[in-house]
């Protein structure tokens, strides 16, 4: 496991920060809501956990300096069960521990992944990671947004309850994680500067303030209910609605394209189809013959790709009249292992233009996909 998160920690030292800062959180969540020593470990453990598989997401991904577009968030999306794969096999990692890394994004409604579970059917564990997750990602600086205020935070958590987030699990987290930390500089109603004193139970929100006369006030006393802290300004207000629209437009559910393959192996297929899955419906056929056919049954998919490292290449009129026929209804793209330039020219005479070269990058293999597809279909 300290292998495992000194990964991590090399690769990208925000989602590593992220990760101690979920695991606080999910301790003190545990401890409020009761849960014994062991399940406390393996909810520490699995916070740390949660986010490996993020190491396999590309840097120009993970840490865009904008919103990401809706195909990148849905690679962005696989990373929950990356994480659990990375951690599957590890016999001194406990299944409970494993079970809430792969399901710390699933929604209390059903409408969370990677399997729409819902209500109890999402383990106690996955349910406090997701809330506590969540919180830290929104009050931190991204290269994509600014860091959301405490306020603005807590208002997502509270609507959110009952639909993304176990209500009982909100609750416990406004109880018992300080929002204001002892040591925090606070303002009242805009004027009055003070530092936070003390912070515990039912002054988690209303906490004592130490103001610059050493005056303290407790704001969980009645008689100091008009006096609040600082709330975000209009301006605040306007940059996360924005933000949240621009995130409501990411996340919005994507159509996945059909990909067919034809390889007359099964390592292309095999590779795409377990790296891409998340972006793309395949359906592998083994030659021209069978593709043609299950266009004839089922129609015409998106875009076709050609594993040609298995293709005799003597007989070029035939393979010619094979691509035309098939480029003429369907763009396609050929796959090979093929460097020298004389074979690369041979394609070129077949009408063969979008040749991609292995060992390939999933992210770039992507876009061939998506410049494909626009072109053709204007």
């Amino acid at each position: 496991v300290n292998l495992d998160l000194q990964d991590l920690r090399t690769f990208d030292n925000y989602t590593f920060a992220h990760s101690v800062n979920v695991a606080v959180y999910a301790c003190n969540v545990g401890l409020g809501m009761n849960l014994n020593m062991d399940e406390l470990e393996d909810l520490v453990l699995a916070a740390l956990l949660h986010d490996l598989g993020k190491q396999e997401i590309p840097d120009e991904i993970l840490n865009k300096p904008g919103r990401l577009t809706q195909e990148e968030f849905a690679l962005i999306k696989t990373h929950p069960e990356m994480s659990y794969k990375i951690i599957q096999e590890r016999l001194d990692i406990s299944s409970m521990v494993k079970n809430a890394v792969l399901c710390h994004h699933e929604n209390y409604d059903g409408s969370g992944y990677p399997n729409g579970l819902s209500g109890n059917a999402i383990t106690l564990s996955a349910r406090i990671l997701h809330v506590v997750d969540v919180y830290d990602a929104l009050v931190s600086k991204r290269t994509y947004k600014a860091s959301y205020s405490p306020f603005a935070a807590i208002e997502i958590l509270e609507g959110g309850k009952g639909s993304l987030y176990d209500p009982d699990v909100v609750e416990a987290f406004l109880k018992y994680v300080p929002i204001y930390p002892k040591g925090t500089e606070v303002e009242l109603d805009g004027m009055v500067k003070g530092i936070v004193v003390e912070n515990s139970g039912e002054r988690n929100l209303r906490p004592i303030i130490r103001l610059e006369n050493m005056k303290e006030i407790d704001l969980s006393d009645p008689k100091n209910s008009n006096m609040v802290i600082t709330m975000p300004s209009d301006t605040d207000y306007f940059n996360v609605l924005c933000e949240e629209e621009k995130r409501k437009e990411m996340i919005k559910k994507l159509e996945k394209l059909s990909v067919m393959i034809i390889d007359e192996g099964d390592d292309t297929y095999a590779n795409l189809s377990e790296k891409m899955s998340y972006l793309y419906n395949f359906t592998h056929v083994k030659s021209d013959y069978q593709a043609e056919g299950y266009i004839k049954k089922n129609g015409k998919p998106d875009v076709v790709i050609v594993d040609v490292d298995h293709r005799d290449l003597t007989n070029m009129d035939k393979l010619k009249k094979n691509n035309e026929r098939m480029s003429s209804i369907v763009p396609v793209i050929a796959i090979g292992s093929y460097r020298d330039m004389e074979t690369i020219k041979k394609f070129k005479n077949l009408g063969i233009r979008n040749y991609v070269l292995k060992p390939y990058r999933v992210i770039y293999l992507q876009s061939e996909i998506k410049r494909s597809v626009v072109a053709y279909t204007h």
